[in-house]
């Protein structure tokens, strides 16, 4: 089924290539704003990112994932009509109960009322990246006030969100004592040392070491989605 192997792709993409997919959902589109589909579909990758980080195994992975597509049809739904809404996706398979429970507990969490982990983990991330795919750039202190202002979820829950997002965002541009304005790249090969890119009007540079980052200046989600970006290369088994 295609659908479900779109969602396994993604969780494939998102353990190869986590830094790549962070660039691309924090990075700006041309446009003014974003269109829900993007954001839906940041919300997506980067939820299954976390899902990840907490330790759930692939079924859970997919079902989290598909909850956060399946958000697009059943968003403002009353959590009891939730499960006949969905009933007929019958490609959903095992996997259905779970997906449809995760969007009930989103919806309880929208609603202020007590929703599960992974509810409270998709609204936040909802928090998250519609912050950053507002209208204007804005920095990690307003992302970070954003969602510790989210209501319906946990403290433990927030911590954990912000804990994962980090005080230097991948993505995210900060600037350094000698370079100037520069594009955060990694955390470097074991995850120790940052590293960045220059802008300039005609690219990105080559990856360099960053280790003069300037404390007084904010961490700004300014990263454009026309900035080059090295090609992703996935192999699909038929």
């Amino acid at each position: 089924v295609p659908f479900m192997r779109h969602m396994r792709l993604l969780i494939d993409l998102n353990m190869e290539r986590g830094n790549v997919v962070r660039h691309l959902c924090f990075a700006r589109q041309q446009e003014a704003e974003s269109t829900r589909p993007h954001t839906l579909a940041c919300r997506t990758f980067l939820v299954v990112q976390m899902g990840q980080r907490s330790g759930l195994d692939r079924s859970e992975l997919m079902a989290l994932g598909l909850a956060s597509v399946l958000d697009s049809v059943t968003a403002g739904t009353e959590p009891s009509r939730i499960i006949p809404m969905l009933a007929p996706y019958t490609s959903l398979s095992d996997l259905a109960p779970s997906v449809m429970m995760n969007l009930h507990e989103l919806e309880l969490v929208r609603r202020g009322r007590t929703g599960s982990r992974k509810g409270q983990i998709l609204h936040a991330v909802e928090t998250l990246v519609q912050t950053i795919h507002s209208a204007t750039p804005v920095t990690l202190t307003d992302v970070q006030s954003a969602i510790n202002a989210t209501e319906g979820v946990d403290p433990e829950v927030k911590e954990f969100v912000l804990s994962w997002l980090g005080d230097t965002p991948v993505g995210t541009i900060v600037t350094s004592g000698s370079m100037g304005d520069v594009l955060l790249f990694d955390h470097g090969a074991k995850g120790d040392s940052l590293r960045c890119r220059e802008i300039h009007s005609s690219g990105l540079s080559e990856v360099k070491p960053l280790d003069d980052i300037d404390p007084s200046a904010p961490v700004r989600f300014e990263s454009r989605i026309d900035f080059e970006y090295e090609p992703i290369v996935i192999d699909i088994d038929d």
